[in-house]
């Protein structure tokens, strides 16, 4: 755990200074817009704790996952309208269980295989600009905060 990079990265002080894409955080769980979205609006769900396998997983560590699940969902809904926001769990590269929530495009079909592939390369450059990083997370925090 100690070469984790989530855990080193949510132990930092001011979080929020360390991730500038950060949307929402509770004691449990972190939403952070992410810089390499499969789609527009993809939000990274990362729990605090350390978990490696989905194995070691039991119902109190999810003790409020759901609840920043939905209320981020609604909010993306509301901002990309897309067909439906997909739920994919992901951890294999980081070694730190943590999730996605993708705006499928309406109109599209999000292909599930594909976007586990594309989460897990090694290499894969932000394509969003500081300028739009700035711009998503500050309109889905105020839409969290309404």
């Amino acid at each position: 755990m100690s070469t984790c990079k989530f855990c080193a990265l949510l132990t930092t002080p001011n979080l929020g200074a360390a991730l500038p894409n950060l949307v929402l955080e509770t004691d449990r769980v972190v939403a952070a817009l992410n810089r390499r979205p499969v789609a527009p609006g993809h939000v990274t769900l990362i729990l605090k704790a350390h978990h490696e396998q989905t194995s070691d997983l039991v119902d109190t560590h999810l003790t409020g996952f759901g609840d920043v699940a939905g209320r981020v969902a609604r909010v993306l809904e509301k901002a990309y309208g897309p067909a439906r926001v997909v739920l994919l769990g992901d951890g294999k590269r980081s070694a730190h269980l943590h999730f996605h929530l993708i705006p499928e495009p309406a109109g599209a079909t999000l292909d599930a295989g594909a976007a586990v592939t594309d989460l897990n390369l090694a290499t894969r450059p932000p394509t969003l600009s500081d300028a739009e990083t700035t711009a998503a997370v500050r309109a889905l925090r105020e839409a969290l905060q309404a």
